[in-house]
């Protein structure tokens, strides 16, 4: 089958990149936006019988004012000194203004009798917000809120900070995106500078950074379509967990044929005969992978959380583009670009002496020493293991300098204190 496969794509080359073109422009073009079905409020994930859950619905029902998400503006003196009266007395104006402000999503800014802490180094305003935490009214109220507070405080010496659930929630999307654009640059500058070593062609380096990118692109419209058609959202966890499977496995897909395409083109093959072979071969390698994946994302599936279940949509559809992908559009762009692929010092000769066919000469001789040897280093990884302890703390994992955790530590004292 996967022979068959190969030769009808490279035969018809340019058909089957024009159909790759319409296709994923169409998807690109009119696919919903995946934003639409993200969220980050973990209690619309959280099954229906969940003791938490149905005392929500209870509070939303009856107590409607009180039953959203809440935060603590935080305000202290720039210098670290304990709030004079003055202070005292801006403190409280800010909480009328932010009032006034009638900012959307916010129910209500007040100061409260407890507001000021016993050492008299912090005053905190309590915020009620019109939602829960991850709600997208809430999300676009908290940097409104953060903006009018510091605006309300310049050059009064004091400053302020949102904490509490909701501004946790908006810290941690915005953690999630930064992470989701560092993990892609890094990615893609590893993956261009390792290809390139070892193939020594701009083309390699560059063309699986194109081809995943157009990829992700198609995954993540019809994510979005999926999750239209069944009515379901999905964690913002999703998107940096699809950059990191396709560049992943799609590397991987490609670097199998480029191998096998390159050690045949060495044997003295024409470029067809050598193409056509190693997509057939590698073909059933790449399949069987991409089945078994494919297999345990699917048991996501089963899982009660549905942050978890509703990751698996996604997942699932990244790894059959992908297999596609590798069937396919990645033959036929190697068919059209033949031996310039491996421009400018072309496929190169065999090795005389390689490192690797010597260590298969070695396990093929002796392959109890090597078994041992691995399940030696496993059982020391293993025992290592033993000592991991999940954590469920969101405000832990967000760096320091995140607005939201900056003012969960004991306050600085002030100078000669």
């Amino acid at each position: 089958m996967f022979g068959s496969i190969a030769r009808t794509v490279i035969a018809h080359p340019w058909r089957v990149i024009g159909t790759w073109i319409v296709l994923a422009a169409a998807v690109i073009a009119f696919a919903p936006s995946l934003d639409d079905y993200t969220t980050g409020n973990q209690q619309s994930f959280l099954p229906s019988t969940f003791e938490s859950v149905e005392a929500q619905d209870a509070g939303d029902e009856n107590f409607p004012a009180q039953s959203g998400a809440t935060g603590s503006l935080v305000v202290v003196r720039d210098d670290g000194a304990a709030l004079t009266t003055t202070d005292q007395g801006t403190v409280a104006a800010l909480a009328t203004t932010l009032q006034s402000d009638a900012i959307p999503g916010v129910v209500s800014v007040q100061e409260t009798p407890q507001s000021l802490s016993p050492d008299g180094l912090t005053a905190a305003l309590s915020v009620a917000f019109d939602g829960q935490p991850g709600d997208e009214a809430v999300d676009d109220a908290v940097p409104v809120l953060r903006t009018a507070s510091d605006q309300a405080l310049a050059g009064s010496g004091l400053s302020s900070a949102l904490t509490g659930n909701a501004a946790i929630q908006v810290d941690t999307t915005t953690a999630y995106a930064s992470a989701e654009r560092t993990i892609t640059i890094a990615t893609v500058l590893l993956i261009v500078l390792l290809l390139g070593l070892v193939f020594r062609s701009p083309l390699i380096a560059v063309i699986p950074i194109v081809v995943i990118g157009v990829v992700l692109s198609v995954v993540t419209g019809l994510t979005a379509l999926l999750a239209d058609l069944l009515d379901f959202q999905v964690s913002d966890t999703l998107q940096p967990i699809l950059v990191v499977v396709l560049f992943g496995i799609g590397t991987d897909y490609i670097v199998f044929v480029l191998f096998r395409y390159r050690e045949h083109l060495r044997r003295g093959e024409t470029h067809r005969e050598a193409l056509e072979v190693s997509v057939g071969v590698v073909g059933r390698v790449v399949a069987s992978s991409a089945l078994t994946v494919i297999g345990a994302f699917a048991a996501l599936l089963f899982a009660r959380l549905e942050s978890l279940s509703t990751l698996a949509p996604g997942l699932i559809v990244a790894v059959a583009v992908m297999l596609l992908t590798a069937l396919t559009l990645i033959p036929a762009l190697f068919a059209l670009l033949g031996r310039s692929l491996f421009w400018p010092l072309g496929p190169g000769h065999e090795p005389a002496r390689s490192p690797f066919a010597a260590v298969g000469r070695f396990t093929a001789r002796r392959p109890v020493v090597p078994a041992l040897g691995v399940g030696a280093v496993l059982v020391v990884l293993t025992l290592f293991a033993s000592g991991y302890e999940a954590t469920y703390d969101t405000l832990d994992e967000l760096p320091a300098s995140t607005a939201s955790p900056t003012r969960r530590s004991t306050p600085r004292s002030p100078p000669g204190r």
